[in-house]
């Protein structure tokens, strides 16, 4: 923007995220673009410059957000700007912050003159400030508005950088020294790494300089001035917030322990991240395996686990095979384990399905002799709600052998003795299936693997296991991405659908089936809570399941304050789809093929946390309605301490039940009952919508509850 008059005017520059549009809307000399140049051409302007309210640019190739004063270059001598340059020259910077920086990221100002750099970074743990002698210079970006003053040094003399803040705190730094060069511009440049809110944004509210020496410097005066305006602001901001919240919808809260694996009951987040977990792996496994008489030493976990609703044990179904004398073609089974414990297994003799020895004195309930062609994927699945005795459980699996194939049906009154359908239901899915009741719908969920795009994952649905939905595609492949969903188990687990979906890997170092967890509110529509990191990740090289840890079926197993998750893990790869090209990613198999099942743990509620970043964290909820009395907590703050205060429909803290009446929480456990000084429970607050505002330092939030 040139500047022929002494007024000089300034371009407001959008972030190109924000509008793309007007990404290089403004250029300077040598093709520079950043989020503002002012270009003076040698012509002094006032001693005080106004700037227009600025939001940040994104610079694409750094990821970082920058203002720019002066050239693009500041090592060089240049005439663009005469007035701020030479030695004496005293330049004001007053800032005022938008956004603080996430949790971990940390946004800066980056001073530079000649051969010097300033850098001061902003972190929410902390402010620190850095060159290149390591000088301290700190500011409190909660203060809302810092000035920064910059006195380009005279002859060899260390340059000078000074700040107050709101609070009326000063400080100083110093540059190294450097040659004075005469056409010696200025930059400063702010920026944060990541996208909100883990970055820093902020306005420069104005700038002023002179060539006559440094401006007069009384914090005090400068730091009252901005409590003035960070008084009015504040209490202007309150009110718009006030607002904003008034006009929130409350949510009912259900009866359901309520877990953060989306945001849907939070509204706001400060220092806090979110933290998905992975199971623990037992140290007994592997558990189970298929070393019996009648089997091959093989033990597949395509099945799934109960706990009897009247003996409370456990019972498997889980899948093998048998070869017979004479025949090249193996026999695919389904076999029966029961377990007090869920780690010591037994395996009753049912004689029900001969074995390749024409004995009957085995654990085997299915045969591919027996069950229209059985070859892989029965489910079995308690019907809770069944008015037939004889379906008391349902499943649908995969059959490809003696004439059948496609996608057929079993029932069974006990779990143990099965009747299969001569038909299939639909020969439109493959293998890799599974099945599951909605006891929140009461329906019936195929997760299917569509025949016509059988690297991603579909659902359908039935009220009757006879009629099913169109499928529905909810994880769709990208073949560009080497994508592959292979399989995918679903559960209904406090109010939510949790879903495993089976990613097959196949890169370096990564050459392995594993599942991951994703999440829906109403079972039809899906989304990805650990896309990246293995819920139960598959093991080293050489373990029994190196390549392998694909996940059973049915509800989760709580023993105890863990839940019980199963698995099987394989010693050698599957067969592979991309690497077919590329066998040269394929690891060496370093042990004989084996298959067994293994026990995963994790802690109760434990999917995802919500973690402050070492200085402490709020979360505030939407607006709740809640019914019962007592509200508890699923926490670890062992380390540090977790208070709970509410919150009326506005936000604003009710008395009696504050962050400073609450009873701190010290401890690891699974639920505990949050107390105020005053009260007990929740009983006085009445019908009326609050919000909860957890208050963590060093503290993991799994969940909460009113019951």
């Amino acid at each position: 923007v040139q500047a022929s008059a002494p007024k000089v005017a300034w371009q407001r520059i959008y972030r190109g995220d924000v509008l793309p549009d007007a990404r290089g809307a403004i250029t300077g000399p040598d093709k520079f673009s950043g989020a503002f140049q002012l270009v003076t051409y040698g012509k002094a302007p006032p001693v005080r410059i106004g700037v227009a309210k600025t939001l940040l640019y994104r610079d694409e190739d750094t990821n970082r957000r920058r203002y720019y004063v002066g050239t693009k270059d500041s090592n060089e001598g240049t005439d663009v700007w005469d007035a701020a340059t030479g030695p004496g020259t005293t330049l004001e910077i007053r800032l005022k912050v938008l956004v603080g920086a996430g949790p971990g990221t940390a946004g800066g100002i980056h001073i530079a003159n000649g051969q010097a750099s300033y850098f001061a970074r902003i972190r929410t743990d902390g402010i620190e400030g850095l060159n290149r002698n390591f000088d301290a210079l700190g500011f409190d970006f909660h203060s809302d508005f810092v000035t920064l003053r910059y006195v380009v040094p005279r002859e060899k003399q260390p340059a000078v950088v000074q700040f107050v803040d709101a609070r009326g705190r000063t400080g100083q730094t110093r540059i190294q020294s450097f040659d004075i060069k005469v056409g010696n511009s200025f930059l400063i440049s702010g920026g944060g790494n990541g996208d909100p809110p883990n970055h820093l944004e902020w306005e420069i509210e104005s700038i002023r300089w002179t060539n006559a020496g440094a401006i007069a410097w009384d914090a005090s005066q400068v730091g009252r001035q901005a409590l003035v305006k960070i008084a009015r602001r504040k209490e202007m901001v309150a009110e718009q917030r006030r607002r904003a919240k008034l006009n929130t919808k409350p949510v009912r809260l259900t009866r359901y322990r309520q877990l953060f694996l989306d945001d849907y009951l939070i509204d706001e987040l400060h220092a806090i991240r979110r933290q998905v977990h992975s199971a623990d792996k037992h140290p007994a496994n592997p558990i189970i395996d298929g070393d019996h008489p009648w089997l091959d030493g093989m033990a597949y976990l395509y099945g799934a686990v109960e706990r009897r609703p009247k003996t409370k044990k456990l019972r498997m179904w889980y899948q093998s095979y048998f070869s017979v004398k004479g025949e090249e073609r193996v026999v695919d089974v389904m076999c029966l384990a029961e377990s007090a414990n869920g780690i010591d297994w037994t395996f009753p003799r049912l004689g029900l399905v001969a074995d390749g020895r024409g004995s009957k004195d085995n654990n085997i309930i299915i045969s591919t002799r027996s069950h229209s062609g059985f070859d892989e994927c029965i489910t079995p699945t308690r019907d809770l709600h069944t008015t037939d005795p004889s379906k008391r459980y349902r499943s649908l699996f995969w059959a490809n052998a003696d004439g059948y194939r496609g996608t057929y049906a079993a029932w069974s009154a006990d779990g143990v003795r099965w009747i299969s359908s001569p038909k299939p239901i639909t020969t439109r899915m493959g293998d890799a299936g599974s099945t599951m009741y909605d006891i929140y719908k009461r329906r019936w969920v195929f997760f299917a693997r569509p025949i016509d795009n059988q690297l991603s994952r579909a659902i359908s649905f039935s009220k009757d296991f006879k009629t099913w939905t169109p499928i529905k595609v909810i994880f769709q492949a990208d073949k560009s991405k080497r994508e592959d969903f292979y399989n995918m188990q679903g559960l209904c687990y406090e109010g939510l659908y949790l879903g495993f979906v089976t990613i097959m890997w196949e890169e370096p170092g990564r050459y392995a089936l594993e599942p991951h967890l994703a999440m829906s509110r109403d079972g039809e529509n899906w989304q990805w809570v650990g896309r990246q990191d293995a819920f139960i990740p598959h093991g080293p090289r050489g373990s029994w399941e190196e390549f392998n840890t694909q996940m059973g079926t049915g509800e989760p197993i709580r023993q105890g304050d863990k839940l019980y998750f199963y698995y099987s893990g394989r010693t050698y790869p599957h067969r592979p789809y991309y690497a077919r090209g590329n066998p040269e990613i394929i690891p060496k198999q370093l042990a004989e093929n084996d298959v067994n099942i293994g026990l995963a743990t994790l802690r109760v509620d434990g999917f995802v946390s919500l973690e402050d970043h070492h200085g402490g964290g709020l979360v505030e909820t939407k607006p709740l309605l809640v019914s019962g009395k007592e509200l508890h907590v699923n926490v670890d703050s062992r380390f540090g301490n977790f208070r709970v205060e509410v919150l009326d429909h506005a936000g604003d803290p009710i008395p009696g039940f504050t962050a400073a009446e609450c009873i701190p929480i010290r401890i690891d456990r699974v639920g505990v009952t949050v107390r105020w000084k005053g009260h007990q429970d929740l009983v006085s607050l009445g019908d009326k919508p609050v919000r909860f505002r957890f208050h963590l330092k060093r503290s993991r939030l799994f969940s909460f509850w009113v019951d």
